[in-house]
């Protein structure tokens, strides 16, 4: 697993709440844990940030903020903030009521997703 804390130059929504995030919408959403080539293509492309975003599972018509990186065509999502529901407990892997949850936790999304 990657874990990587939010860069302090972007705009936290906490502070500027009328901030309104980019839509990044999903109906069919497959993801899963980072591996060793995702580990180097982050850290070979370390000047592209993550950038702040609303994840919508049109699905589940459910919305998590969270951060994107688009880096080689490969899209990560890394956590920002707490959700204790089941749609995001599962897509980043995190136990029942997010007992386990990591501020930071990077997530491949596959190319299957649409």
């Amino acid at each position: 697993m990657l874990y990587l804390n939010k860069s302090q130059d972007q705009t936290d929504t906490k502070q500027n709440p009328s901030k309104t995030l980019p839509l990044l919408s999903y109906y069919s959403l497959s993801v899963g844990d980072v591996n060793a080539n995702d580990l180097l293509q982050i850290s070979d492309n370390a000047e592209i940030a993550f950038e702040d975003v609303t994840l919508h599972l049109t699905r589940q018509g459910k919305n998590f903020d969270v951060q994107r990186a688009n880096i080689a065509g490969v899209t990560y999502l890394k956590t920002v903030k707490k959700y204790q529901v089941r749609e995001f407990e599962k897509l980043f892997g995190f136990s029942s009521a997010c007992e386990d949850f990591v501020l930071g936790k990077v997530i491949v999304v596959r190319d299957n997703s649409y």
